[in-house]
């Protein structure tokens, strides 16, 4: 590939090797090494990584900036999150990743999402992969039907409560039956009673001379 040396103006064939993780020109001419602009700013506005708690970017500081979890504990708090998952789903995704314009690959994620109720799971990946790729739609689009998938589950699940409303004095009225009725036992045993003592016969007493 020919370009313009930075170091003696020629238009040379350049050779380009990796040097500490960034690619290094060098010219046949003067045998200058230069980085190319291209390469730099692809280096510079590559995605910064991302907390696994909250998704916030993460700085040089020993704890994440937004939600304070500790560097040295996000590895163990990814693998922790990622076990509560069952491994089909966790497999789906890295499919999805894989093939991330494929939209059968999201279907199927969707799917097994669904078996297994993993909908904010798979929300957090794609809230992730949009943060790390904003221009990105695909990303958003998707997470879209996670939510919606979500909410039309609870929907389904959700118990109805008995109404309440349409009964305001159903309380009232069972207090009233009972005291009718206890009012129509007492009412009857005193009916009963007085049958009782006026069919008793009555005892004659001896005259006395």
């Amino acid at each position: 590939m020919r370009v313009e040396c930075e170091s003696c103006r020629e238009l040379a064939v350049a050779t380009f090797a990796i040097v500490d993780g960034a690619i290094v020109a060098t010219c046949s001419a003067c045998h200058a090494t230069t980085r190319p602009a291209a390469a730099t700013a692809t280096a510079t506005n590559a995605p910064a990584p991302l907390c696994p708690k909250c998704g916030a970017p993460r700085t040089s500081a020993s704890a994440c900036p937004s939600c304070g979890l500790a560097v040295d504990r996000m590895e163990a708090f990814t693998e922790t999150r990622d076990a509560a998952v069952p491994e089909v789903v966790r497999t789906a995704w890295q499919r999805t990743l894989d093939g991330w314009s494929e939209p059968e690959r999201h279907d199927e994620l969707l799917r097994l999402v669904g078996q297994h109720s993993a909908y904010a799971w798979v929300a957090g990946r794609y809230r992730d992969a949009q943060r790390e790729h904003p221009a990105d739609t695909i990303g958003e689009r998707q997470l879209d039907r996670v939510r919606r998938a979500a909410e039309a589950t609870l929907f389904v699940s959700a118990t109805p409560r008995p109404d309440k409303a349409n009964k305001p004095y159903q309380s009232t009225v069972a207090i009233l039956v009972v005291l009718v009725l206890l009012m129509a036992i007492g009412l009857g045993y005193a009916l009963v009673r007085d049958n009782t003592t006026q069919a008793k016969p009555a005892v004659s007493q001896p005259l006395h001379p």
